[in-house]
């Protein structure tokens, strides 16, 4: 079993990577905040006669709408994406060789029992 040491510059260049992180959620979150709150004030309050909202009101509207309609989490959408993705692929593989191996002959006899069949011709 191999052990990991976990040196100085490791724990420096996570620790920076987790600021990092951080920031950047933050710098998102105040643009979102900020586009919300715009969009809001330039809707809402024609619209429905409501009053202008700031900027951290526009962040309890993205934080209370993403807590009705889903999770923070994206892990199981995301993972549930790539495996009908990969599914696709792999479908779209067994597909081709499905149809060099025997899909032309089985058209083939597809189309013959339809035309033998009564009223294949849609009437």
């Amino acid at each position: 079993m191999r052990h990991c040491k976990m040196t100085r510059d490791h724990k420096l260049h996570c620790a920076r990577h987790v600021a990092l992180g951080i920031g950047f959620a933050v710098v998102v979150g105040g643009v979102f905040g900020w586009v919300v709150m715009t969009a809001w004030n330039a809707a809402i309050p024609a619209l429905f006669n409501l009053p202008a909202i700031g900027f951290w009101q526009a962040v309890a509207v993205l934080v209370l709408a993403r807590l009705l309609v889903g999770r923070f989490s994206h892990g199981a959408l995301h993972g549930r994406l790539r495996h009908r993705w990969g599914h696709h692929h792999d479908s779209a593989a067994l597909y081709t060789a499905w149809w060099d191996a025997e899909g032309e002959s089985a058209f083939k006899d597809f189309v013959a029992r339809q035309s033998a069949a009564p009223g294949a011709d849609g009437r």
